[in-house]
């Protein structure tokens, strides 16, 4: 199978942490994590009975990884959901990701060589991933302008607390304008239906088209400029 995926997780139940606990914590994961898949995935990395490595918080955990009936592989960590906090109150971008990148670490350390985890590309990307100032921005479309000397594209950015695409003009390679056109969470489930295509008429007007083909958003370049 070829490695595609990294979660980062709380397990929610009761005598563990509550929904809201664990589907916040995995929020702010998935601006590393998304970095981090596309990354491996470029390296088409293969790995035996598993495309997914899941790193779960426990409060006191024993368990041993594991891959399980969806083809993850499971590895759990001992969470102190109060020293946890104490980063978050502290609002530092670095400081928020850089845990983030501890847990995941702490988490490659239990999974053995049998695994064949590819543990060396993982931490290859968290070096650019630091070296990027953490942040995590991929060009999504790009299209030309006919007649204009212009090209536009769409500029997807999750961070740790908004996923954002933006409609960026260029004129010769130089950026003249920029518009916010999508800002939601950072799920990758309600993220994704934003997918869709970009499109420049004859006309030039510019259309916008999510996953279901829907175009929400449809403006002529002479009203962007």
């Amino acid at each position: 199978m070829i490695f595609k995926f990294i979660v980062l997780d709380l397990e929610r139940r009761m005598d563990q942490f509550s929904n809201e606990e664990g589907y916040a914590f995995y929020l702010k994961s998935r601006s590393l994590c998304s970095y981090l898949e596309r990354f491996i995935y470029s390296f088409k990395i293969k790995t035996p009975g598993y495309n997914q490595l899941g790193i779960k918080g426990f409060k006191k955990t024993e368990y041993n990884p594991y891959i399980n009936s969806s083809q993850v592989l499971v590895t759990h960590l001992d969470f102190n959901l109060e020293a946890y906090k104490e980063d978050l109150k502290s609002g530092n971008h670095e400081k928020i990701n850089e845990y983030y990148i501890h847990f995941l670490k702490e988490g490659l350390k239990t999974i053995n060589d049998d695994f064949q985890l590819p543990k060396s590309k993982i931490i290859e990307g968290i070096e650019l991933f630091r070296e990027n100032n953490y942040i995590n921005k991929w060009l999504l479309i790009e299209r030309r302008i006919t007649g204009r000397g212009l090209s536009c594209y769409l500029e997807c950015q999750l961070t740790l607390d908004i996923f954002s695409i933006d409609l960026v003009v260029l004129e010769r390679e130089n950026e003249i304008k920029r518009e916010r056109i999508v800002s939601d969470i950072p799920n990758p489930i309600i993220y994704f239906n934003h997918f869709g295509d970009l499109k420049v008429t004859k006309e030039g007007t510019i259309q916008i088209s999510n996953r279901s083909k829907n175009i929400f958003y449809s403006k002529n370049v002479n009203e962007i400029l």
